[in-house]
């Protein structure tokens, strides 16, 4: 489970959140649609390398496209136009475990439920700078689904980490009670009784 945030352009007028409900519509039919458009790609690989001038650790992602293809059964070339997407992370020797997916028109943004008290603090000051290059490189409004509204980088900080705290405390219980469980018989011994059984 993750903490998700949209990236979007808005024009003057526009409703983010209408704008952002599109975009993810969109993606769920197909995430890269139509053909491939060089200057988009361009403005792609330049808002990456914002971002890894931000945090050099990040890198990008390289994809097999042979694997891809394979596992779709398409071509190479139809593998690489459907997943042009760029994919940003630091590795996991970074333990943050954010993930940033740049494309075409609109961007995401995730992060694990795994951070607590300082170190949830720490991480969110990092993606804190990636809000600002992503508006400043790329023009982006964020958009955060488990507040369903945009958020301002100015006024919005102390709101989305109390947000992220209540999932990261909600993981955690839901954890923990499965831990709880007592442990069932596999399910070759169902058609048996426990020893115990009468």
């Amino acid at each position: 489970m993750s903490y998700d945030l949209h990236f979007v352009r808005v024009a003057a007028g526009q409703d983010a959140a209408g704008v952002a409900a599109a975009a993810l519509a969109a993606e769920e039919e197909e995430i890269n649609p139509g053909p491939v458009d060089h200057k988009v790609e361009e403005a792609k690989l330049a808002i990456a390398a914002a971002l890894v001038e931000a945090n050099p650790n990040l890198r990008i992602a390289d994809f097999d496209f042979g694997e891809i293809a394979k596992h779709l059964g398409v071509s190479e070339e139809e593998a690489r136009r459907a997943h042009r997407h760029l994919e940003l992370d630091a590795g996991l020797e970074s333990r943050t475990g954010i993930q940033i997916t740049l494309f075409d028109d609109t961007a995401s943004l995730s992060v694990p439920y795994w951070h607590h008290d300082a170190a949830a603090r720490a991480v969110w000051d990092e993606i804190w700078t990636y809000l600002s290059v992503l508006k400043t490189a790329a023009g982006f409004v964020a958009y955060d689904p488990q507040l369903e509204r945009p958020i301002d980088p100015d006024l919005d900080r102390d709101a989305v980490l109390a947000s992220y705290e209540g999932g990261v405390a909600f993981t955690d219980r839901v954890a923990r009670d499965i831990s709880q469980q007592p442990p069932q018989r596999p399910w070759w011994k169902f058609w048996s009784r426990a020893p115990n059984d009468h």
